[in-house]
């Protein structure tokens, strides 16, 4: 794992990947069988954990989802269906929240898994709520569908088609403008979750970047003023601590993820420029909001912050104290190229 420099966002697939896309750090290497994670001990993000609550991120999405169908009868019916004739079914566009569930547990056979991610099923999926006019029910089914999704992201096979398939994160992003709802929470509690769930590298960059593509997209489509603007504004408003959790610990993986410590800044900076220090004063003040793993994520933004200024401060000081005389020319020169080269973004640009 990678430790924290004073050079410190996931990953995209190697045909995809940009030289503008930040590298991530602390996530799996050697072998990339990811360390047993459970509360209280270090995740693959290592010190991203101090950061972000360590709960937030390992969240059991099945035991958040509101129980939609019995369990026991999902399972019964599932010997009733295939994934030929499930996939058959979407195209009618005809959905019942059992039949989602009986999906759902169909999907637990790794065979049928593979089958439906082959076949582009979960993109089929995603697509379900626009072809039907079930409006009391939308919701409850867009809540079914992202619970399938939670639950199975963190197969290797349906991972990298999320985080492939640009439109997947892009229409569920879309489905989290339902204030106080517990959509809005499990939305944005898996996108914050989705880098961690890779098994390496270069797959955390990918889920890194599908995150931040999606909510590019957010802002496209509903004219954002300002980028991540939703975010910040929902922190006034929300009144659900799951949802604030949710957005809290979405925000601190897109600011403390990056390896490089001026994209950290930057992304740090912009949130700062939107009004993230009041909104997060704010949510402490709030008497209502008893919830530890709330304090924990508003605390790690504070201490990430300083840590990454006291490394810059270091880093100015280091600059400060060099000279260009013709004499030390050379140290100086190879001080900026060793600057260059540590960073993942400007690599790209300036090859030395």
């Amino acid at each position: 794992m990678s430790t924290k420099t004073p050079s410190k966002t996931p990953v995209k697939d190697k045909a995809e990947k940009t030289p503008s896309t930040p590298s991530l750090k602390g996530t799996p290497d050697g072998d990339g069988t990811p360390a047993k994670q459970s509360p209280g001990t270090p995740t693959r993000t290592g010190e991203l954990k101090k950061r972000a609550s360590s709960k937030a991120f390992l969240l059991n999405f099945e035991n958040y989802s509101p129980e939609l169908e019995s369990v026991a009868e999902a399972k019964a019916s599932k010997s009733k269906w295939s994934v030929v004739t499930v996939l058959k079914q979407f195209k009618t566009g005809k959905l019942t929240l059992k039949f989602l569930a009986t999906v759902k547990e169909l999907l637990r056979e790794a065979d049928d898994l593979k089958k439906f991610t082959a076949e582009k099923g979960f993109q089929e999926l995603i697509g379900l709520p626009q072809k039907n006019d079930y409006e009391k029910k939308n919701e409850a089914i867009r809540l079914s569908i992202v619970d399938i999704l939670s639950t199975f992201a963190k197969e290797p096979i349906v991972y990298k088609e999320i985080v492939t398939d640009p439109v997947i994160l892009a229409q569920i992003i879309l489905w989290s403008d339902v204030p106080g709802s517990e959509l809005k929470a499990n939305i944005y509690t898996l996108l914050a979750v989705i880098p961690m769930l890779a098994g390496d590298e270069e797959l955390a960059q990918a889920g890194y970047y599908q995150v931040l593509q999606a909510l590019d997209h957010y802002n496209y489509q509903t004219r954002e003023p300002r980028r991540y603007q939703h975010l910040v504004q929902a922190l006034y408003h929300e009144k659900s601590a799951r949802t604030i959790l949710g957005i809290l610990s979405l925000i601190n993986m897109l600011v403390n993820a990056p390896e490089d410590l001026n994209d950290r800044l930057a992304m740090r900076a912009e949130f700062r420029g939107i009004g993230i220090a009041q909104a997060l004063d704010v949510v402490q003040d709030n008497k209502e909001l008893n919830n530890q793993d709330i304090f924990d994520n508003i605390k790690g933004w504070k201490d990430d912050a300083f840590s990454d200024e006291e490394d810059y401060k270091d880093l100015l000081t280091e600059t400060a104290q060099m000279t260009i005389e013709f004499g030390k020319k050379d140290a100086y020169v190879g001080a900026i190229e060793k600057r260059i080269q540590d960073s993942p973004v400007l690599s790209s640009f300036f090859p030395l």
